[in-house]
């Protein structure tokens, strides 16, 4: 066994992925015998109304047992607000179900996980958005919850973390209580994606799978989630971006980002803080926020994932035939930066608007609000003013 590969296996790490998950199309249909299973006969969706308005929720509603109480709110908004939350949480109170259905993309997925702690744990939202990250707050198991994801990207169907917007700054809950109970995975749900929606969507999953790749908390189990992840990625999304009813693309897109999503386990690193501090700001899709300094990052971090930008760089395509390791690695970055390019993704934050006088103040809020103990390569102040000025100027390399 090679030096690499032994201590690789000898590292001690955590995994949690206790949902249930039914992937594959037509898989929704499945969704009566589990309702049956769980026994619930008072169902509490969680939705958006652009999903309802595409005919999704009436798709899933076809498929539930005769003479369920069926309750909707459709209220969820895009990277979602504390008072959504709230309301939603008052909402769902005052029916108290016993299954939430969450129906959409990432954030109705967050909201609908919220809505089935805040069921059985007393107290509003805000009573557990204390800080930027906050951890196993939540002291009782929710109410059954089966989510359904209509795009690709975010993974929430298989994480244990919700997003919020609290005065401006994303804050996080992160709870075993809010893996959901079953993540039906149907690739059918997401033909109806937009091409903006799909691009930022499956841009996510690639930051999830190259950020997990990098972070120091990654395993040999999340490292091969995300190899894979990025290899389906960048052979489909591009195809399904620019086909929308491709559906083997849009197959290969969803088990990405659903792999992606259990690649949460490792941790994200600067990208994401990046991400954050531009997101709300500048009115970004949390895809595009992310893919904007995805690139930036990975060089930063090179010289600590050598090995694992070279395989970033094969899952790829990229011709590294005759290059050294690093050379190799270079490759990824360039790939990802032709990859976002070619979504019509700003690469720059020139191109959203950020003016530099403003660089400092992010990046010293990068490092505050957001901080990353688990990326490969220590960051100072320094570093991360220059880290926001090469991705201001398009240079991901110094």
């Amino acid at each position: 066994m090679s030096r690499a590969i032994g201590n690789l296996l000898a590292r001690m790490f955590t995994f949690l992925v206790p949902t249930k998950i039914i992937f594959g199309l037509n898989s929704v249909s499945k969704i009566r015998e589990e309702l049956d299973r769980i026994g619930a006969r008072k169902v509490f969706i969680v939705t958006d109304a652009v999903v309802e308005k595409a005919g999704l929720v009436d798709e899933v509603k076809a498929e539930l047992p005769s003479g369920l109480d069926i309750d909707t709110y459709n209220r969820v908004e895009p990277e979602p607000r504390l008072e959504i939350a709230e309301d939603l949480a008052t909402a769902v109170r005052s029916i108290r179900p016993d299954l939430i259905l969450g129906i959409g993309g990432g954030s109705v997925l967050d909201l609908a996980k919220i809505a089935a702690v805040m069921i059985t744990n007393e107290g509003s939202v805000s009573d557990y958005c204390k800080s930027i990250l906050n951890i196993e707050t939540f002291r009782s198991k929710g109410q059954s919850t089966i989510l359904i994801p209509t795009t690709a990207g975010t993974g929430s169907e298989v994480s244990n973390t919700s997003m919020l917007v609290v005065g401006g700054m994303k804050i996080f809950l992160r709870s075993r209580f809010l893996f959901p109970e079953l993540a039906i995975v149907d690739p059918k749900m997401s033909l109806t994606m937009p091409q903006k929606v799909t691009a930022a969507t499956g841009l996510d999953a690639l930051s999830h799978a190259i950020e997990g790749l990098m972070s120091s908390n990654s395993s040999a189990l999340t490292d091969a989630l995300a190899l894979k992840s990025v290899e389906l990625i960048s052979q489909n999304l591009i195809k399904a971006y620019r086909d929308g009813r491709d559906i083997d693309a849009r197959t290969a897109m969803s088990l990405a980002a659903m792999m992606a999503g259990m690649v949460l386990n490792a941790g994200m690193v600067y990208g994401h803080s990046v991400a954050y501090t531009i997101a709300t700001r500048y009115k970004l899709a949390h895809g595009v926020s992310c893919a904007i300094p995805l690139s930036y990052v990975m060089a930063y971090n090179l010289s600590t994932c050598v090995d694992k930008l070279q395989k970033v760089a094969i899952a790829m395509g990229e011709n590294v035939s005759g290059l050294n390791p690093e050379e190799a690695a270079r490759k990824s970055v360039e790939a990802v930066q032709r990859f976002v390019h070619e979504l019509g993704v700003p690469t720059n934050l020139t191109s959203i608007g950020v003016p530099r006088e403003i660089l400092p103040v992010l990046a010293s809020e990068c490092l505050e609000k957001y901080h990353r103990p688990n990326n490969p390569r220590v960051m100072s102040i320094d570093d991360a003013v220059a880290l926001y000025n090469r991705i201001w100027e398009g240079r991901p390399f110094g």
